[in-house]
């Protein structure tokens, strides 16, 4: 089944039942206003942390209601989409609750990792080139996020970008970040980006996550991003 996809300010929502959801796999949980969805004919429930999701949804929707048309219900978290998959297709405008490999396309593999009961998809061993603190390291795909993020220890040793103002959902408020460019490194392709240096409060949810820090794939090239659970890679292209 096809849903239309919506974006706004590079967030990337999905409409159901004439309200949007989120497409945030940086959150372990998912949220509805009305507290149960269906997607492909199977019911899903608002989870324990509804409170705490509900406030996050009301602060997030009253930043853009100007910008939309629909109010935003919810948001569709990593409890859904580690079961079923996704597919965003912003070329043709619809998100379908199923995976793609994209045989012409780029990928990346991941693991579907359990930290506390929680759910998270994490790309290892990414090559970081061209800096003084180069290596190995690891990521988690956010895509609740419209900016990468990344620890101060590793951005203390990348090229300054630019400085640049943005909503983050999480935190419930607006940022000013310093953007780094970097250069990662994966099955031989180089992706050149730019990242936040935030601040202490991410720096300590990475310690947690064991993580350097997260990519929202909003600086990478695709017209269709597609979250393949059966063989742990994200296709693009």
């Amino acid at each position: 089944m096809k849903y239309s996809l919506i974006e706004v300010d590079n967030f990337k929502f999905v409409k159901i039942d004439n309200g949007l959801l989120l497409i945030d796999t940086g959150s372990p949980f998912s949220y509805f206003k009305n507290e149960k969805i269906i997607i492909e004919d199977k019911e899903y429930k608002n989870s324990a942390f509804q409170k705490i999701l509900k406030f996050r949804m009301e602060e997030f929707y009253s930043h853009l209601k100007d910008k939309l048309n629909d109010e935003i219900i919810g948001l569709i978290g990593m409890d859904i989409i580690s079961s079923l998959g996704i597919t965003i297709n912003k070329k043709e405008g619809f998100v379908s609750f199923d995976s793609i490999a994209l045989k012409d396309g780029v990928f990346l593999e991941f693991e579907l990792e359990d930290i506390k009961n929680q759910k998270y998809i994490i790309f290892k061993d990414i090559d970081v080139v061209g800096m003084t603190k180069e290596g190995l390291h690891s990521f988690i795909l956010d895509t609740g996020s419209v900016v990468n993020v990344f620890k101060n220890t590793l951005c203390a040793h990348a090229q300054y970008a630019y400085r640049m103002d943005y909503y983050y959902p999480s935190f419930g408020r607006t940022l000013t970040s310093d953007f780094m460019f970097f250069t990662l490194k994966s099955n031989n392709t180089l992706n050149i980006i730019a990242g936040a240096n935030i601040d202490y409060d991410m720096d300590m949810e990475f310690e947690f996550l064991n993580v350097d820090g997260e990519l929202c794939f909003n600086d990478f090239s695709w017209d269709i991003l597609s979250i393949h659970m059966g063989e742990k890679r994200i296709y693009w292209k």
